[in-house]
């Protein structure tokens, strides 16, 4: 007949009674460790490995765009022959209105070096468009910084240029 043991006797015992070495405890509980530590490390591996799959994806899109933009034409729009001899402040406000980009307008100042422009939360198609305009009204863009930013209408790009006359 089997004899009622309650919980408190059960925990008090030592495992010896319960005819498990030490030894097989041991290398059970360390056996344990090894095999969770090999998962925790493997599902970190992965995980860092997604995210440089991410960098790169990011990366070669930026470098696509940026070959992009390389590609289109530097030309002046038929019938613009006066547009190069206009205010640089004035031709990018026009590119600024007729993209309808006033809004994403951060700042448009005047420089030594030119007009430095920052625009806020712009798709790369609309960024790309302002510097196809900027070239082909005869300016040049000496300097560029992009910044991606997240935000609620999704992955969007925070620039500023640094416009000067076309020599």
């Amino acid at each position: 007949m089997l004899k009622r043991v309650s919980l408190s006797e059960f925990l008090s015992k030592p495992l010896s009674r319960f005819h498990f070495p030490g030894k097989a405890v041991f290398l059970l509980i360390l056996s344990i460790l090894v095999w969770g530590s090999f998962l925790f490390f493997l599902q970190k591996a992965e995980e860092v490995r997604g995210r440089l799959e991410l960098q790169e994806k990011r990366f070669m899109d930026l470098l696509v765009m940026a070959d992009e933009y390389r590609s289109r034409t530097m030309t002046i729009i038929p019938g613009d022959g006066e547009i190069a001899e206009r205010d640089p402040m004035t031709l990018i406000s026009e590119a600024l209105d007729v993209l309808s980009l006033k809004q994403n307008l951060v700042q448009m100042s005047a420089t030594s070096s030119g007009v430095t422009l920052q625009l806020r939360n712009l798709y790369g198609g609309q960024m790309m468009n302002l510097l196809e305009r900027i070239s082909r009204s005869g300016l040049s863009v000496e300097s560029t910084e992009i910044k991606a930013v997240n935000t609620d209408q999704g992955r969007m790009l925070d620039i500023s240029v640094i416009v000067v006359k076309r020599s």
